[in-house]
Formats: C-alpha cells, sequence, structure tokens
C-alpha cells in the first residue's frame, strides 16, 4: 500500500518555496517518513547554492519566488545537466503553466495547497522511475 511506504533515509529532498510555514510543515511530514536528509531554500539564489553544495535526489520547487520563478531555475538546472526529478509546487493549475513546467523540464507539479499524500506519492513514483 501506498500509505505506509517509507522513503530510503538516504533520500534527500530539496525544498524550494518562501512560504516559510509550507516548508516546516513539508519538512516535519516528510521526516515521518523516513527522510532525514532536507535542505531548504526561500530563494531562487539560495536554491544553486544548495543544489551544488547538498547534492539533492530531487527538488520541490515552487513557481514564484521573490527573486525568480520556478520555470526558469527549472530551465536552467536542467542545461546544467541536472537529471532528478523536479517537482513544480504551483499556486496555477492552468493548462498553460502544466505545460509551460514540463516544457522547461520538470518531471511533475501539483497544486498549493497539496494534499500531503498526494505529494508523498508523486515523490515516490517520481524517485522510483529515476532509479
Amino acid at each position: 500500500m501506498m500509505d505506509t511506504e517509507n522513503l530510503p533515509p538516504s533520500t534527500r529532498i530539496l525544498l524550494v518555496d518562501d512560504d516559510n510555514y509550507l516548508r516546516s510543515v513539508l519538512c516535519s511530514q516528510l521526516r515521518n517518513k523516513g527522510v532525514v536528509a532536507f535542505a531548504e531554500a526561500a530563494k531562487a539564489s539560495e536554491a544553486f547554492n544548495q543544489i551544488d553544495s547538498f547534492k539533492p535526489d530531487l527538488i520541490l520547487l515552487a513557481t514564484e519566488l521573490p527573486d525568480g520563478n520556478g520555470f526558469d531555475i527549472c530551465q536552467s538546472l536542467r542545461a546544467r545537466g541536472f537529471q532528478k526529478p523536479i517537482i513544480m509546487l504551483t499556486g496555477q493549475m492552468d493548462e498553460e503553466n502544466i505545460v509551460k513546467g514540463l516544457n522547461k523540464g520538470a518531471s511533475d507539479y501539483i497544486a498549493k495547497p497539496m494534499r500531503f499524500s498526494e505529494l508523498f506519492s508523486l515523490i515516490c513514483a517520481q524517485l522510483r522511475q529515476y532509479k
């Protein structure tokens, strides 16, 4: 069953979102699922530093950030050779934004506010596909 699935403790997740509350909730929920390695970034500029030093297995990336947008970050990560999953956290679920994200290299997307069980299933699926 998906509900009982846990991620390996070695899974490294980077969460890029300027919403401090959302980041803290997601981190604690992921911790409950066995993830111990987290990095967080509230801005695009922090995200790149974290990616280089933290080497995440998966990135949760907001589409809107104070100093840039997730679409551009995603595109530049792919251009730099980052091949691991990137799940976009979007406030808009309209088709245009979904297509734009996928075209820029996103692996998948989920609308905020999201249900954690749905997000966790996406994370597991993306990590399985990548491995």
